[in-house]
């Protein structure tokens, strides 16, 4: 699963990554690790408003002219824009949300054949796992005393299999599965 921080300027996110083990300064946010965060966690920042209303003749062009018997003005719905020295900020962090959520995805899910397999923390699960139709997928992190890492669930998703893994003990011929 992945998680955004948003801070409120780029000294209050420093501030933030400083307080952590590992982090990695990225195009407009920084990539953390460490042993309190969950996996997959990004700390990113605005400056100044990053979104403000609309002007009123956003709305219809009569606000254009300001007049009194045009106030107040009350919008069914209220509009939002991004400054133009705002723009790419936004777009960074829209697209850095969108590439962590591809790139957290193992695979497509072997029961429903439509949600992808994502890291939902102490498991891989499918995505479709509060949808309509309920999948049930899931696989533990953790097998037999040992971590399962993100490419032998790839493998098992995608193959039906990993290469041997390390350190694992077969119960039932209690030998070691470990290559010599």
């Amino acid at each position: 699963m992945t998680t955004v921080i948003l801070a409120e300027k780029p000294s209050q996110a420093r501030s933030y990554i400083e307080a952590f083990k590992n982090s990695t300064k990225k195009q407009g946010y920084y990539a953390v690790s460490d042993p309190v965060l969950p996996n997959e966690t990004f700390i990113t920042y605005g400056f100044g408003h990053l979104v403000e209303l609309a002007t009123p003749e956003q709305y219809d062009t009569k606000y254009k002219q300001w007049a009194l018997s045009n106030l107040p003005i009350f919008p069914e719905k209220y509009k939002f824009t991004v400054p133009t020295d705002k723009k790419a900020q936004v777009a960074n962090q829209k697209n850095t949300e969108q590439q962590e959520e591809i790139d957290a995805q193992i695979g497509t899910c072997p029961i429903c054949n439509t949600g992808k397999i994502v890291d939902k923390g102490k498991l891989y699960g499918c995505t479709n796992y509060k949808a309509d139709e309920l999948c049930t997928f899931s696989l533990p992190k953790k097998w037999s005393e040992k971590n399962l890492g993100k490419t032998a669930i790839k493998d098992l998703i995608t193959k039906g299999q990993t290469t041997k893994l390390k350190g694992f003990k077969s119960k039932k011929l209690v030998r070691s599965l470990t290559p010599n």
